[in-house]
């Protein structure tokens, strides 16, 4: 049966061996509400953060790299980013 809307908190979806492979929240909670792609460290996050409204989307590494975009409260953008010895740089125009 064809539906056009699908209701749920959530939704995990697995790989043929059952792994977690991604996850869509309506949030809730302590949860923000977003999608996240799992890799062998959750790859991708796109989220919107309940307590300012920003989006705020990160890549990460299994070895602990990062780069996260958002916007700071007066909306000039801003990318951090974390490499490998956990060293932390912040650009900004």
């Amino acid at each position: 049966m064809e539906q056009d809307t699908i209701r749920a908190r959530s939704i995990e979806l697995v790989n043929e061996r059952g792994e977690l492979a991604m996850t869509l929240d309506g949030g809730g909670g302590d949860r923000d509400p977003g999608i996240v792609i799992y890799g062998p460290a959750p790859a991708v996050t796109l989220l919107v953060r309940r307590e300012n409204g920003m989006p705020y989307i990160m890549a990460n590494t299994a070895a602990g790299t990062a780069i996260q975009l958002t916007f700071l409260l007066h909306g000039t953008p801003v990318v951090n980013l974390r490499d490998q010895d956990g060293n932390d740089r912040t650009i900004t125009p």
